[in-house]
């Protein structure tokens, strides 16, 4: 991946993270689940060692979007969900709930008969992540978190 390489030489490993986690949301956003699973990974290998497991949980969801599994799919958002609420507050955790909340959201096409639950799910992540990014003051999280494209249901 030719973004990767260019962040981990900036020596900012926070930075590195950031870049390597949009890079990811734009490849999921393409439909491109191979990198955009890579680049989540490679986000998740610079965030602080206590957290790097409960996010690479999280990333492993867009490969069962693949062969249509999709019940495992949400069973594992929920899971990584549940890890979440142990974490402390960052921007790796703010970002892992947008993510879940997303994720969600592509499970509603799949899954018509949990609309109710999936949307509430996806709710419940962003709304976790506009508390997380006001406590830490994170005010570009905080509108990513805000303006998050919603599906009606």
């Amino acid at each position: 991946m030719r973004l990767s390489r260019r962040a981990k030489p900036l020596g900012d490993q926070d930075l590195s993270a950031r870049i390597l986690n949009t890079l990811g949301n734009l490849f999921a956003a393409q439909g491109n689940h191979e990198e955009a699973l890579q680049a989540y990974r490679e986000s998740a290998s610079f965030a602080p060692a206590r957290a790097a497991p409960r996010l690479r949980l999280l990333s492993t969801v867009l490969r069962i979007f693949q062969p249509g599994d999709y019940g495992e799919a949400r069973s594992r958002i929920e899971k990584a969900l549940t890890l979440l609420q142990g974490l402390e507050d960052s921007y790796y955790k703010a970002h892992a709930l947008i993510n879940a909340g997303l994720l969600c959201g592509d499970l509603l096409t799949h899954l018509p008969d949990q609309t109710a639950p999936l949307a509430a799910l996806a709710s419940d992540a962003f709304a976790q992540a506009v508390q997380v990014s006001q406590r830490i003051g994170d005010l570009r999280t905080l509108s990513y978190a805000l303006r998050v494209p919603r599906r009606p249901l």
